[in-house]
This record gives structure tokens, sequence and C-alpha cells, in this order.
């Protein structure tokens, strides 16, 4: 895995990614190059390419918990949070036992969601607001028209 090692050694992400690329044409069906590459794709924020590579690795094997848990974290790039949680779940599942899938992953991907939650909410009272002051203006202007 020499794209693995140029990474660490500073010989930067699209190097590795082409030493990734040559390693997958030698064996395509190893789930391990594709998951390191999705890695790499998020680090150069190649957000879609980077979900390409881990749907991959987790066709590739099903059974890998990192495969569903990069998959997860490509998701969140993307602002699928329901996507997410459930390949962070089916990691969880396949490994309950990991700490980071509890406390980092799927932690982080629910206070996001209900981040988003409280956000939609605060926007459908704000547009609610605007419409209520909208209907006030009309209906002043309509007795002043009398």
């Amino acid at each position: 895995m020499k794209g693995h090692y140029l990474l660490k050694l500073g010989g930067g992400y699209w190097e590795a990614l082409r030493k990734w690329d040559e390693a997958i044409e030698l064996t395509p069906t190893n789930a391990i190059l594709y998951e390191i590459k999705a890695q790499a794709l998020m680090e150069l924020n190649e957000v879609f390419p980077a979900v390409q590579m881990a749907e991959k690795a987790v066709m590739l094997s099903p059974t890998w918990w990192v495969a569903y848990q990069t998959l997860g974290r490509t998701q969140l790039g993307l602002g699928e949070l329901q996507m997410a949680i459930i390949s962070f779940s089916k990691a969880l599942h396949l490994n309950p036992s990991e700490r980071e899938l509890w406390e980092m992953d799927l932690k982080w991907v629910c206070d996001l969601q209900k981040t988003k939650e409280r956000n939609n909410l605060d926007n459908k009272e704000d547009h609610n607001d605007e419409e209520e002051k909208e209907t006030v203006i009309i209906s002043n202007n309509a007795v002043k028209a009398r």
C-alpha cells in the first residue's frame, strides 16, 4: 500500500490517489483500497467521488464495519444525515463494541440532525411571523383605504 505510505510521508493526496488507482487496477476486488481512497477524496473535498468509493468498499465487503463507517462519513459530507445514520447503524450492528462509532460518528450525526430540525422549526416560525406581519400591514392598509 504505497499510497498510504505516501500520505504519511507527506507525498500528497493526489499522488497517493494515483497509487491507489494503480493498486485498484491490479486488485479491483480489494475493498480496503476503495475505503482508503474514499478517505483521501474526503480530505480533498471530492465528496461525490468519495461516496462512490465508499459504496464500492461496502459492496465488495458488506460485513466490514469500517466500510460502513467511511460511507457514513462521506454521506455526511454530502449533507445526507439520514443516509449517514443508516450507514453508522449498520457499522454498529457489525461491530457494536466500537466506541468511536457510538461516541463520535453516531452522536455527531444525531446532534447535527437535532440542530437541523431546530433550525427548520425556527425558520418555519420566522416565516409564520413574516406572514403575520404582512397580514397586519395589508389589514391596516385596507382600513386606511376605507
